[in-house]
């Protein structure tokens, strides 16, 4: 009994082992199925992982690489904003240089090296007196020829201008202002000047805004040339006098005064190839003032296309600061096609022998003419003009080398052309090299 009893506990004991054996076994495929589960999903994590890091490699390498482009551009900006300001300061000294040069240039007109001041220097007033006198006395002469033949041009008949400006000219008549277009009038000085464009017109209304100065504030505030010529440009210039002629032309007071004995009456006349040759200069080539050439020629590019007809191309090729050549023009002012007061004859601007002038200044003697007619005027401490109007020698010899290339009938027809300008103001005619 005792042994099926111990028989009974020995099998149970091996059954229950192999059934814990069995759950065991089956516990450890749990474990095991989970390490692998764990193993797959850590290898998986790893995997994902390991892809991450070469993306993000690849980001990091993508901006370290637009970092250093960044880098590159900020340091290349450095650099232009560095030449900009090296640009600005070398653009800013240019200008400094710029205007103190044409500053000196002024200077060195009014007062170049070795240049003494007229006023510092004894003047032979009775040689300028002779001088002048001896102009009046060919005018005077010539007038008297000029009247008899009464000379009609093709854009102005003397009888027509005669009826307006002359002694027996027709009262109320308000064409006057048209043909007095180039008048200036102070009137406390009892001055009247007609100045044909280029013929020192700027510094006349120079001297005439410093003598209105002059008599309106007195001596407390001194004007003189000088000084306008440093404060006021050329446009300030002509506005100041225009706003002083349209206020004498509104009352008819200058209309008046060219026909008063009382009053001095000056015309400043100029060689007439000398003249024209400056016209040419100074509305048809490029001065390098930018303000200045688009000025002229939005206004004088009118007459280009017409001068050029009249040009040489072979013979005279346009210079290249230019628009036209000079012959080209010289041949167009010989034609009288067109006509403009800055090459149409003196006496068809100022009106010689129409008006009795006291006194003929001249450009080329500008300076010493002007202090004559000062004194004689009783007008002191005004300054005096540009010592370039001094040098009529010089004046003619530049002439001769500007014309003497060209053909005598290109000449003749503008001696033609200049008739009464030649002969009333006693300028020499210019011959040519060429026989042709």
């Amino acid at each position: 009994m005792a042994a099926d009893t111990n028989k009974f506990l020995l099998i149970f004991a091996i059954l229950l082992t192999i059934v814990v054996l069995f759950q065991q076994r089956a516990n450890l495929s749990s474990v095991i199925s989970e390490k692998l589960e764990l193993e797959t999903r850590l290898t998986r994590h790893f995997e994902e992982d390991e892809s991450d890091g070469e993306k993000n490699q690849q980001h990091v390498a993508e901006i370290e690489k637009w970092q250093a482009k960044a880098a590159e551009l900020e340091s290349e900006n450095r650099e232009l904003e560095s030449k900009k300001q090296e640009l600005e300061s070398h653009h800013h000294e240019l200008e400094e240089k710029f205007k103190l040069q044409t500053q000196i240039q002024k200077q060195e007109a009014f007062e170049p090296e070795g240049y003494k001041n007229p006023e510092d220097e004894e003047v032979d007033m009775e040689g300028l007196k002779t001088r002048l006198d001896e102009r009046k006395r060919l005018y005077e002469e010539t007038c008297k020829e000029f009247l008899e033949k009464k000379p009609a041009g093709r854009w102005f008949k003397t009888n027509t201008v005669l009826s307006v400006l002359g002694p027996d000219r027709i009262k109320n008549n308000t064409k006057w202002e048209y043909y007095m277009s180039y008048f200036d009038y102070e009137r406390s000085s009892d001055l009247v000047l007609c100045a044909a464009p280029k013929t020192a017109t700027t510094n006349w209304k120079k001297a005439l805004i410093a003598l209105v100065h002059k008599n309106y504030y007195g001596a407390d505030k001194p004007m003189t040339i000088q000084k306008v010529e440093k404060e006021l440009n050329w446009q300030t210039v002509f506005s100041l006098t225009g706003k002083m002629l349209k206020e004498e032309k509104k009352h008819g007071r200058i209309f008046n005064a060219v026909h008063d004995e009382k009053m001095h009456k000056i015309i400043n006349v100029r060689h007439p190839l000398k003249r024209m040759h400056s016209a040419w200069k100074d509305k048809f080539t490029k001065l390098n003032n930018i303000e200045h050439d688009i000025t002229t020629g939005s206004v004088f590019n009118y007459y280009d296309n017409s001068i050029r007809t009249y040009g040489n191309e072979t013979l005279f090729p346009t210079p290249k600061n230019a628009r036209v050549s000079f012959y080209a023009f010289a041949n167009f002012v010989a034609s009288d096609s067109k006509s403009n007061a800055h090459w149409r004859p003196i006496w068809q601007v100022c009106w010689p022998c129409l008006i009795d002038y006291d006194y003929i200044s001249k450009t080329e003697t500008l300076g010493s003419d002007s202090r004559y007619i000062f004194d004689k005027l009783g007008i002191q401490d005004m300054g005096y003009f540009p010592s370039a109007y001094e040098n009529h020698n010089s004046t003619m010899n530049y002439i001769r080398k500007i014309y003497e290339d060209f053909p005598q009938e290109l000449l003749d027809r503008l001696y033609k052309y200049y008739y009464w300008d030649f002969k009333l103001f006693g300028y020499g005619k210019i011959q040519s090299k060429r026989r042709k």
